[in-house]
Protein backbone atom coordinates (compact mmCIF):
# COMPACT_ATOMS: atom_id res chain seq x y z
CA UNK A 1 0.00 0.00 0.00
CA UNK A 2 1.18 3.26 -1.36
CA UNK A 3 1.30 6.42 1.63
CA UNK A 4 -1.99 7.81 2.62
CA UNK A 5 -3.12 10.73 4.11
CA UNK A 6 -2.64 11.34 8.12
CA UNK A 7 -6.21 10.76 8.52
CA UNK A 8 -6.07 7.31 7.24
CA UNK A 9 -3.06 6.40 9.21
CA UNK A 10 -4.85 8.20 12.22
CA UNK A 11 -7.68 5.38 11.50
CA UNK A 12 -10.50 7.81 10.88
CA UNK A 13 -11.12 6.82 7.57
CA UNK A 14 -14.36 8.97 7.30
CA UNK A 15 -12.33 12.17 7.75
CA UNK A 16 -9.89 10.27 5.03
CA UNK A 17 -12.88 9.47 2.86
CA UNK A 18 -13.85 12.97 2.40
CA UNK A 19 -9.86 14.17 2.47
CA UNK A 20 -9.55 11.78 -0.38
CA UNK A 21 -12.65 12.67 -2.13
CA UNK A 22 -12.17 16.40 -2.44
CA UNK A 23 -8.09 15.51 -3.74
CA UNK A 24 -10.24 13.59 -6.69
CA UNK A 25 -11.63 16.76 -7.40
CA UNK A 26 -8.96 18.57 -7.68
CA UNK A 27 -6.95 15.56 -9.63
CA UNK A 28 -9.68 13.06 -11.31
CA UNK A 29 -6.60 11.20 -12.54
CA UNK A 30 -4.77 10.20 -9.81
CA UNK A 31 -4.66 6.67 -9.16
CA UNK A 32 -3.07 6.99 -6.04
CA UNK A 33 -6.36 9.05 -4.43
CA UNK A 34 -8.54 6.64 -6.09
CA UNK A 35 -6.73 3.51 -4.65
CA UNK A 36 -6.70 5.00 -1.07
CA UNK A 37 -10.28 6.33 -0.91
CA UNK A 38 -11.24 3.04 -1.68
CA UNK A 39 -8.78 1.96 0.93
CA UNK A 40 -10.53 3.92 3.38
CA UNK A 41 -14.15 3.03 2.11
CA UNK A 42 -12.73 -0.92 3.03
CA UNK A 43 -12.09 0.13 6.21
CA UNK A 44 -15.89 2.04 6.50
CA UNK A 45 -17.16 -1.71 4.74
CA UNK A 46 -18.69 -0.05 2.30
CA UNK A 47 -17.12 -2.49 -0.24
CA UNK A 48 -18.88 -2.03 -3.64
CA UNK A 49 -17.67 1.63 -3.52
CA UNK A 50 -14.08 0.27 -2.62
CA UNK A 51 -14.20 -1.68 -5.57
CA UNK A 52 -15.34 0.90 -7.82
CA UNK A 53 -12.62 3.18 -6.47
CA UNK A 54 -10.13 0.45 -7.40
CA UNK A 55 -11.68 -0.09 -10.90
CA UNK A 56 -10.84 3.76 -11.66
CA UNK A 57 -7.38 3.78 -10.23
CA UNK A 58 -6.58 0.36 -12.15
CA UNK A 59 -7.84 2.24 -15.41
CA UNK A 60 -5.51 5.34 -14.93
CA UNK A 61 -2.78 3.04 -13.62
CA UNK A 62 -2.97 -0.95 -14.83
CA UNK A 63 0.47 -1.49 -12.81
CA UNK A 64 -0.48 -0.32 -9.89
CA UNK A 65 0.40 -3.45 -7.35
CA UNK A 66 -1.24 -2.32 -4.47
CA UNK A 67 -4.50 -1.26 -5.68
CA UNK A 68 -4.91 -4.54 -7.74
CA UNK A 69 -4.50 -6.12 -3.62
CA UNK A 70 -6.60 -3.94 -2.32
CA UNK A 71 -9.44 -4.70 -4.67
CA UNK A 72 -8.75 -8.28 -3.79
CA UNK A 73 -9.66 -7.55 -0.55
CA UNK A 74 -12.38 -6.42 -0.81
CA UNK A 75 -13.94 -9.10 -3.03
CA UNK A 76 -12.85 -11.40 -0.85
CA UNK A 77 -15.13 -9.35 2.01
CA UNK A 78 -17.89 -9.44 -0.81
CA UNK A 79 -17.39 -13.07 -0.55
CA UNK A 80 -15.95 -13.10 -4.46
CA UNK A 81 -12.96 -15.64 -3.51
CA UNK A 82 -11.99 -16.91 -7.19
CA UNK A 83 -12.16 -12.66 -8.64
CA UNK A 84 -10.09 -11.79 -5.57
CA UNK A 85 -7.49 -14.44 -6.70
CA UNK A 86 -6.93 -13.11 -10.01
CA UNK A 87 -6.02 -9.95 -8.26
CA UNK A 88 -3.82 -11.05 -6.25
CA UNK A 89 -2.08 -13.51 -9.02
CA UNK A 90 -2.22 -9.77 -10.77
CA UNK A 91 -0.82 -8.12 -7.68
CA UNK A 92 2.67 -10.62 -7.72
CA UNK A 93 3.38 -10.63 -10.93
CA UNK A 94 3.80 -7.15 -10.68
CA UNK A 95 5.55 -6.72 -7.16
CA UNK A 96 6.56 -10.58 -6.69
CA UNK A 97 7.89 -9.41 -3.37
CA UNK A 98 4.25 -7.95 -1.97
CA UNK A 99 4.37 -10.30 1.02
CA UNK A 100 0.48 -9.24 1.88
CA UNK A 101 -0.47 -9.76 -2.00
CA UNK A 102 0.66 -13.82 -0.83
CA UNK A 103 -1.01 -14.00 2.93
CA UNK A 104 -4.10 -12.57 1.18
CA UNK A 105 -4.32 -14.93 -1.94
CA UNK A 106 -3.79 -17.32 0.96
CA UNK A 107 -6.98 -16.01 2.36
CA UNK A 108 -9.37 -16.22 -0.84
CA UNK A 109 -7.82 -19.93 -1.35
CA UNK A 110 -8.87 -20.84 2.15
CA UNK A 111 -12.17 -19.56 1.70
CA UNK A 112 -12.06 -21.80 -1.52
CA UNK A 113 -11.27 -24.80 0.65
CA UNK A 114 -7.57 -25.09 -1.30
CA UNK A 115 -5.70 -25.24 1.99
CA UNK A 116 -2.88 -26.68 0.33
CA UNK A 117 -2.23 -23.80 -2.01
CA UNK A 118 -3.09 -21.26 0.88
CA UNK A 119 -0.18 -22.97 3.10
CA UNK A 120 1.90 -22.33 0.23
CA UNK A 121 0.82 -18.70 -0.15
CA UNK A 122 1.80 -18.29 3.78
CA UNK A 123 4.72 -19.88 3.45
CA UNK A 124 5.75 -17.11 0.57
CA UNK A 125 4.59 -14.77 2.95
CA UNK A 126 6.54 -15.27 5.61
CA UNK A 127 9.63 -15.41 3.42
CA UNK A 128 9.50 -12.65 2.87
CA UNK A 129 8.23 -11.17 6.05
CA UNK A 130 9.01 -13.85 8.53
CA UNK A 131 7.11 -11.56 11.88
CA UNK A 132 4.19 -11.63 9.47
CA UNK A 133 1.49 -12.87 12.29
CA UNK A 134 -1.41 -12.78 10.14
CA UNK A 135 0.32 -15.65 8.27
CA UNK A 136 1.16 -17.65 11.23
CA UNK A 137 -2.34 -17.19 12.29
CA UNK A 138 -3.46 -18.05 8.87
CA UNK A 139 -1.68 -20.72 7.99
CA UNK A 140 -2.18 -22.25 11.32
CA UNK A 141 -6.37 -22.43 10.35
CA UNK A 142 -5.43 -23.39 7.11
CA UNK A 143 -3.37 -26.63 9.17
CA UNK A 144 -6.60 -27.30 11.64
CA UNK A 145 -8.56 -27.79 8.54
CA UNK A 146 -6.02 -30.59 6.50
CA UNK A 147 -5.90 -32.15 10.68
CA UNK A 148 -2.35 -31.42 11.23
CA UNK A 149 -2.96 -30.03 14.31
CA UNK A 150 0.79 -30.39 15.49
CA UNK A 151 1.99 -27.76 12.76
CA UNK A 152 -1.41 -25.83 13.67
CA UNK A 153 -0.24 -25.12 17.34
CA UNK A 154 3.32 -24.14 15.99
CA UNK A 155 1.83 -21.32 14.09
CA UNK A 156 -0.62 -19.86 16.81
CA UNK A 157 2.03 -20.51 19.30
CA UNK A 158 3.61 -17.98 16.88
CA UNK A 159 0.98 -15.14 16.32
CA UNK A 160 0.46 -14.78 20.00
CA UNK A 161 4.10 -14.34 20.95
CA UNK A 162 4.25 -11.65 18.06
CA UNK A 163 1.17 -10.15 18.55
CA UNK A 164 0.26 -11.58 22.48
CA UNK A 165 -2.57 -8.62 22.45
CA UNK A 166 -4.59 -10.24 19.60
CA UNK A 167 -7.23 -12.36 21.74
CA UNK A 168 -8.33 -14.52 18.02
CA UNK A 169 -4.85 -15.89 18.28
CA UNK A 170 -5.35 -17.37 21.68
CA UNK A 171 -9.10 -18.59 20.94
CA UNK A 172 -7.89 -20.55 17.97
CA UNK A 173 -4.93 -22.16 19.98
CA UNK A 174 -7.50 -23.15 22.66
CA UNK A 175 -9.71 -24.68 20.22
CA UNK A 176 -6.60 -27.04 18.73
CA UNK A 177 -6.24 -27.99 22.17
CA UNK A 178 -9.63 -29.04 22.74
CA UNK A 179 -9.57 -30.95 19.52
CA UNK A 180 -6.89 -32.80 20.65
CA UNK A 181 -8.45 -33.59 24.43
CA UNK A 182 -5.81 -30.81 26.13
CA UNK A 183 -8.33 -29.15 28.20
CA UNK A 184 -6.66 -27.52 30.82
CA UNK A 185 -4.24 -26.23 27.78
CA UNK A 186 -7.48 -25.29 25.97
CA UNK A 187 -9.25 -23.70 29.23
CA UNK A 188 -6.41 -21.61 29.63
CA UNK A 189 -6.30 -20.13 26.04
CA UNK A 190 -9.77 -19.14 26.24
CA UNK A 191 -8.77 -17.49 29.63
CA UNK A 192 -6.40 -15.29 27.93
CA UNK A 193 -8.59 -14.84 24.85
CA UNK A 194 -11.88 -13.67 27.33
CA UNK A 195 -9.33 -11.50 29.50
CA UNK A 196 -8.23 -9.64 26.20
CA UNK A 197 -11.96 -9.21 25.28
CA UNK A 198 -14.65 -9.83 27.90
CA UNK A 199 -17.34 -9.51 25.25
CA UNK A 200 -15.42 -12.30 22.88
CA UNK A 201 -18.68 -14.51 22.39
CA UNK A 202 -17.20 -17.36 20.73
CA UNK A 203 -14.24 -17.68 23.30
CA UNK A 204 -16.90 -17.37 25.93
CA UNK A 205 -18.68 -20.32 24.26
CA UNK A 206 -16.05 -22.49 23.85
CA UNK A 207 -14.82 -21.90 27.41
CA UNK A 208 -18.33 -22.80 28.36
CA UNK A 209 -18.60 -25.64 26.73
CA UNK A 210 -15.33 -27.03 27.75
CA UNK A 211 -16.42 -26.78 31.42
CA UNK A 212 -19.61 -28.55 30.55
CA UNK A 213 -17.81 -31.41 28.95
CA UNK A 214 -15.36 -31.46 32.27
CA UNK A 215 -18.24 -31.43 34.56
CA UNK A 216 -17.85 -27.91 35.41
CA UNK A 217 -21.57 -26.66 35.37
CA UNK A 218 -21.65 -23.42 37.38
CA UNK A 219 -19.01 -21.66 35.36
CA UNK A 220 -20.60 -23.24 32.38
CA UNK A 221 -23.73 -21.46 32.82
CA UNK A 222 -21.90 -18.30 34.23
CA UNK A 223 -20.42 -18.34 30.61
CA UNK A 224 -23.61 -19.41 28.67
CA UNK A 225 -24.93 -16.47 30.50
CA UNK A 226 -22.81 -14.22 29.29
CA UNK A 227 -23.40 -15.22 25.00
CA UNK A 228 -26.74 -15.39 25.13
CA UNK A 229 -26.94 -11.79 26.56
CA UNK A 230 -24.20 -10.79 23.81
CA UNK A 231 -25.73 -12.71 20.97
CA UNK A 232 -29.29 -13.55 22.26
CA UNK A 233 -30.22 -14.99 18.79
CA UNK A 234 -27.19 -17.82 19.04
CA UNK A 235 -29.25 -20.87 19.21
CA UNK A 236 -26.17 -23.44 19.99
CA UNK A 237 -26.05 -21.48 23.56
CA UNK A 238 -29.41 -21.91 24.88
CA UNK A 239 -28.99 -25.13 24.23
CA UNK A 240 -26.12 -25.78 25.93
CA UNK A 241 -27.15 -23.97 29.24
CA UNK A 242 -30.47 -26.09 29.02
CA UNK A 243 -27.96 -29.13 29.17
CA UNK A 244 -25.95 -27.78 31.80
CA UNK A 245 -29.48 -26.49 34.01
CA UNK A 246 -31.09 -29.92 33.36
CA UNK A 247 -28.01 -31.91 34.32
CA UNK A 248 -28.17 -30.10 37.93
CA UNK A 249 -31.80 -30.50 38.34
CA UNK A 250 -32.98 -26.88 37.83
CA UNK A 251 -35.58 -28.53 34.89
CA UNK A 252 -37.81 -25.60 34.65
CA UNK A 253 -35.40 -23.00 34.10
CA UNK A 254 -34.25 -25.93 31.45
CA UNK A 255 -37.62 -26.10 29.75
CA UNK A 256 -36.89 -22.08 29.12
CA UNK A 257 -34.05 -22.26 26.97
CA UNK A 258 -35.16 -25.58 25.49
CA UNK A 259 -38.47 -22.88 25.05
CA UNK A 260 -36.15 -20.08 23.50
CA UNK A 261 -34.01 -22.19 21.25
CA UNK A 262 -37.24 -23.07 19.47
CA UNK A 263 -38.77 -20.32 19.22
CA UNK A 264 -35.65 -18.93 17.76
CA UNK A 265 -34.92 -22.21 15.70
CA UNK A 266 -38.31 -23.66 15.24
CA UNK A 267 -36.84 -26.42 12.38
CA UNK A 268 -34.56 -27.85 14.46
CA UNK A 269 -34.96 -31.78 15.83
CA UNK A 270 -32.61 -31.25 18.65
CA UNK A 271 -34.68 -28.72 20.16
CA UNK A 272 -37.67 -30.09 20.27
CA UNK A 273 -36.03 -33.05 21.93
CA UNK A 274 -34.50 -31.49 24.81
CA UNK A 275 -37.74 -29.63 25.27
CA UNK A 276 -39.44 -32.66 25.38
CA UNK A 277 -36.71 -34.14 27.62
CA UNK A 278 -37.05 -31.30 30.05
CA UNK A 279 -40.48 -31.23 30.19
CA UNK A 280 -40.92 -34.98 31.00
CA UNK A 281 -38.30 -34.67 33.72
CA UNK A 282 -41.11 -32.01 35.01
CA UNK A 283 -43.80 -34.69 34.68
CA UNK A 284 -45.88 -32.88 32.03
CA UNK A 285 -45.92 -35.74 29.58
CA UNK A 286 -48.47 -34.74 27.20
CA UNK A 287 -46.64 -31.88 26.89
CA UNK A 288 -43.39 -33.76 26.34
CA UNK A 289 -45.08 -36.17 23.73
CA UNK A 290 -45.91 -33.09 21.72
CA UNK A 291 -42.63 -31.67 21.65
CA UNK A 292 -40.86 -35.21 21.06
CA UNK A 293 -43.55 -35.73 17.67
CA UNK A 294 -42.17 -32.52 16.54
CA UNK A 295 -38.69 -33.58 16.41
CA UNK A 296 -39.61 -36.83 14.72
CA UNK A 297 -41.79 -34.74 12.20
CA UNK A 298 -38.33 -32.64 11.58
CA UNK A 299 -36.48 -36.04 11.56
CA UNK A 300 -38.11 -39.15 11.40
CA UNK A 301 -35.05 -41.09 11.84
CA UNK A 302 -34.12 -39.47 15.01
CA UNK A 303 -33.85 -42.92 17.72
CA UNK A 304 -33.45 -40.43 20.47
CA UNK A 305 -36.88 -39.05 20.05
CA UNK A 306 -38.88 -42.05 19.71
CA UNK A 307 -37.44 -43.72 22.75
CA UNK A 308 -38.43 -40.61 25.10
CA UNK A 309 -41.72 -40.22 23.33
CA UNK A 310 -42.34 -43.54 24.50
CA UNK A 311 -41.17 -42.96 27.96
CA UNK A 312 -43.95 -40.13 27.70
CA UNK A 313 -46.67 -42.35 25.94
CA UNK A 314 -45.65 -44.72 29.01
CA UNK A 315 -46.58 -41.95 31.56
CA UNK A 316 -49.82 -41.22 29.34
CA UNK A 317 -50.94 -44.65 29.46
CA UNK A 318 -50.45 -45.30 25.52
CA UNK A 319 -48.78 -48.39 26.51
CA UNK A 320 -49.29 -49.75 22.26
CA UNK A 321 -47.99 -46.45 21.13
CA UNK A 322 -44.78 -46.61 23.90
CA UNK A 323 -44.34 -50.12 22.47
CA UNK A 324 -44.23 -49.17 18.64
CA UNK A 325 -41.91 -46.36 19.92
CA UNK A 326 -39.59 -48.43 21.35
CA UNK A 327 -39.14 -50.53 18.80
CA UNK A 328 -38.12 -47.92 16.40
CA UNK A 329 -35.66 -46.37 18.68
CA UNK A 330 -34.21 -49.70 18.81
CA UNK A 331 -34.39 -50.32 15.25
CA UNK A 332 -32.85 -46.72 13.99
CA UNK A 333 -30.18 -47.68 16.90
CA UNK A 334 -29.51 -51.28 17.37
CA UNK A 335 -26.35 -50.43 20.04
CA UNK A 336 -28.57 -48.60 22.41
CA UNK A 337 -29.16 -49.52 25.71
CA UNK A 338 -31.38 -47.22 27.03
CA UNK A 339 -34.51 -48.88 28.44
CA UNK A 340 -38.04 -47.43 28.74
CA UNK A 341 -38.92 -46.13 32.27
CA UNK A 342 -42.37 -47.70 33.53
Amino acid sequence: MRPREPAARDGDHRRAEAEFTAAIRLDPFSAVALNNRGFSRSALRDYPAAVADFDAALRLDPGFAAAHNNRGLALVALGEYAKAVADFDRALALDPDLALASLNRGLARAALGDHAAAIGDFDRALALRPTLANAFHNRGFSHTAQGAFDRALGDYGEAVRLRPAEPTGWYNRGFVHALLGDYPAAASDYDEAVRLRPDFADALFNRADLNRLRGQLAEAVSDFDSVVRLRPGFVPAWLRRGECRFETGDHARAVADFTEAVRLQPDLPSAHKYLGVALLALGDAARAEKCLSNAIDLDPVYAEAYQHRGNARLLLGDHKGAAIDHADAARLNPGSSAAPAH
